[in-house]
């Protein structure tokens, strides 16, 4: 893998409100309300958050780090991306689907003569399954200022058996579709002819991308850091796509990096 070169620059970051932007909380039957997504759509700013279902504990004994734990997906709505009301429950973590829905991304697709809006998430298994994480993918229907979700469009993607979280999605020059995720403790990309592609991947494009996973990854984490992972989808701008993203360092402390 090539490493590219870093340029350091001064940012200077301002906080628009001392409080958080969705309380921990502040919805009923909810305590940690974190890791959220947001999309521009219909005049308004849509946030999709996991939201933890009140009950769970930290697991005194051997398994999963916590006990009684669900998340399901939140939105909240704003009219200027900084102050946001509740709005729904899009997606209820369930033991007949999706046992636990975390960190939603949702991102347009252009594909195929149309737009199509995408919730992206990792899809965390009941513990008692034995199996890891995955990426998860819906697709949302838009009607009276909220979006809806399709429940017969969602799959699993990635490489089965393998630990896989962090997904975005965005399109590439000619229509082709890509998706970063990420494979402890690197960032990869895969990349379809057409969401449809992407949406019907099955074992043979992922065992091929499994063997050849170096030539894949797009960004390690530095030295000693302990892995990395895409926030939100790349955002395209005049010099090409900029991507922000997350490393965790060896302190399990997180900052916030572009590429």
């Amino acid at each position: 893998m090539a490493k590219p070169s870093k340029k350091l620059c001064a940012v200077t970051v301002r906080r628009l409100k001392d409080a958080p932007v969705v309380e921990a909380g502040s919805v009923a039957g909810y305590g940690p309300i974190f890791n959220a997504g947001a999309i521009y759509h219909d005049g308004a700013f849509h946030l999709f958050a996991r939201g933890v279902r009140k009950g769970h504990a930290r697991n005194k004994g051997v398994g999963p780090r916590f006990v009684n734990y669900i998340s399901d997906v939140l939105v909240f709505t704003s009219e200027n991306g900084i102050d946001y009301m509740f709005q729904q429950v899009l997606a209820r973590g369930s033991a007949k689907g999706v046992n636990c829905y975390e960190d939603p991304r949702v991102q347009t697709i252009r594909s195929g003569g149309a737009d199509h809006v995408m919730m992206t998430y990792t899809n965390l298994p009941d513990p008692k399954l034995g199996r890891p994480w995955q990426i998860g993918i819906h697709r949302l229907a838009f009607a009276d200022g909220r979006f809806a979700l399709n429940r017969t469009s969602g799959r699993v993607i990635g490489p089965d058996g393998w630990p896989d979280k962090d997904a975005v999605v965005f399109n590439l020059q000619g229509g082709r579709v890509a998706m970063i995720h990420r494979i402890q403790p690197n960032m990869q990309l895969a990349v379809f002819d057409s969401l449809d592609e992407l949406y019907d991947s099955g074992a043979g494009y992922w065992d091929e991308h499994m063997r050849e996973l170096d030539s894949h990854t797009i960004i390690s984490p530095g030295p000693g850091a302990l892995g990395v992972g895409a926030g939100a989808p790349p955002v395209p701008t005049e010099d090409g796509l900029l991507l922000f993203f997350h490393e965790r360092t060896a302190e399990s402390q997180y900052t916030l990096n572009v590429a």
